[in-house]
């Protein structure tokens, strides 16, 4: 069976989707007031904020409406059919103390809440390619362009960008949907 890294904000958690309309509404009262500079980028970047009004955000609106956010549509199935596969299923996210209270207690309570199956959670881990040699992973997930890039070009791993992206990366699956990452996987 395989080792399967998986990231947790916008790969399993929804989270730009179900956050951005309270960051618009923060853009408007707290911020610059310019909207969305560069949609490619995720939640917490495509406003191009200074510092420290990110950690505004962060602090008034990410930490509080975390555990509000849903998980993106059919993950919480297929995760599961593969941990019952008899995969070893780690989360791994960047999630830190500058951007919510407690990441680990606090992500590990959102994927019970959504009745995730999995073997570890890893939080404040911002590059993830140690964490994939440690954990002598078989197959990494991530919405993240640049993790993806990394790991591809610096490890031996089955890499899989959860996007809906049309470029081709080298060595990279691009998949928008967990049933093609379930089809690719068994």
């Amino acid at each position: 069976m395989k080792t399967i890294i998986i990231d947790i904000d916008d790969t399993v958690a929804d989270s730009t989707n179900y956050l951005m309309k309270y960051a618009i509404e923060f853009d408007k009262y707290y911020a610059r007031g310019e909207g969305i500079i560069d949609s490619s980028k995720d939640l917490t970047r495509c406003f191009n904020w200074p510092k420290d009004i990110l950690k505004l955000f962060l602090e008034k609106v990410f930490d509080k409406y975390l555990d509000e956010i849903p998980s993106i549509k059919d993950s919480v199935d297929i995760i599961n059919k593969l941990k019952q596969a008899g995969h070893k299923i780690i989360f791994v996210s960047s999630r830190n103390e500058e951007q919510m209270k407690e990441p680990y207690k606090r992500t590990l309570n959102w994927l019970k809440q959504n009745n995730f199956q999995f073997d570890k959670l890893i939080v404040k881990e911002r590059y993830k390619g140690p964490v994939i040699e440690k954990e002598k992973a078989d197959i990494f997930i991530d919405d993240s362009i640049g993790q993806t890039t990394y790991v591809s070009d610096n490890y031996k791993v089955e890499v899989i960008l959860f996007s809906k992206i049309k470029e081709n990366y080298n060595n990279i699956k691009i998949i928008d949907n967990w049933n093609e990452i379930y089809k690719t996987i068994n």
